[in-house]
């Protein structure tokens, strides 16, 4: 469970919170806060037509994690996830569905900083540093739908 301090931020923690508290790599660029993905943190963006479906699924498996809502030209959602050495073909991916790994970076919601299209889903949790693994995510992305007839 989130701290109570920190809980119901949806728009952002601070920058030295999300390096204090959660351990995570994050710089200022162009104006804004990212994480750098590095030792092993990666991201699977999710179109948001499929995203909630996800999240749901990773909810009910008990592994869910932290995830951003991005409301641009291209509406996702961003999961965070440990590579946990899992490798991805692009082949293998659902349509819309990206792997951001190594070096790249992920804006972040951060107070003080306006960036109205990010928001928190599900916020970051200093008392459950550990992410769901990437494997899981997948999984969760092309598990075909639960048919109740």
């Amino acid at each position: 469970m989130t701290a109570p301090a920190l809980q119901g931020r949806p728009h952002g923690w601070r920058l030295a919170e999300y390096r204090a508290l959660l351990g995570w790599q994050v710089e200022r660029r162009d104006g804004r806060i990212v994480l750098v993905l590095d030792n092993g943190l990666v991201a699977l963006v999710v179109p948001r037509r499929i995203a909630g479906t996800v999240h749901e699924r990773l909810q009910r498996l008990g592994v869910d994690g932290p995830v951003l809502a991005v409301e641009n030209a291209r509406p996702h959602w961003v999961f965070l996830a440990d590579a946990n050495e899992c490798i991805t073909v692009r082949g293998e991916l659902t349509t819309g569905v990206e792997v951001l790994g190594y070096g790249q970076a992920v804006p972040l919601p951060c107070t003080g900083v306006t960036a109205p299209e990010l928001r928190w889903v599900a916020e970051p949790d200093r008392g459950q540093r550990w992410l769901p693994t990437l494997a899981a995510l997948l999984l969760a992305v092309r598990r075909p739908p639960l048919s109740l007839a």
